[in-house]
């Protein structure tokens, strides 16, 4: 549209700037004296965990906060820390903690929320290592 717009009036429309395409940001691995209650990590989950992965991939890469961890080492009680909030329905909504961006500068771009509706089982396999 832009170039026939030119072609008639010989003017050209000034352009938008174009966002650079944000670098996916890399998070350290965890290490093993930091696999604590309250720990928030990043790690690929799948529907073994429990998770509904969408758009036909094997996992997604998701924020977790560490709630517990179990006898043979898993992590349990994981939270998943979501873009938005989960509000299928009341009883889902009323379960979702906002995060503001700016009290987690290291891990959060942006304003988030702490899905508590479900807990996870992520075998210690499955968190990234030193």
């Amino acid at each position: 549209m832009a170039e026939q717009l030119a072609k008639l009036t010989g003017r050209t429309l000034p352009q938008k700037p174009k966002n650079p395409k944000k670098k996916k940001r890399q998070f350290p691995a965890a290490k093993e004296e930091n696999l604590q209650k309250g720990q928030i990590l990043f790690v690929p989950l799948s529907e073994d965990e429990g998770l509904v992965v969408k758009g036909g991939y094997p996992d997604q890469d998701k924020f977790i906060t560490i709630v517990g961890i179990a006898i043979d080492g898993s992590i349990i009680g994981s939270l998943l820390i979501n873009t938005d909030p989960n509000e299928t329905t009341p009883e889902l909504g009323a379960c979702q903690y906002p995060l503001k961006g700016s009290d987690y500068p290291t891990i959060l771009d942006y304003n988030s929320w702490l899905d508590c509706s479900q807990l996870f089982r992520v075998p210690r396999n499955k968190i990234p290592r030193y």
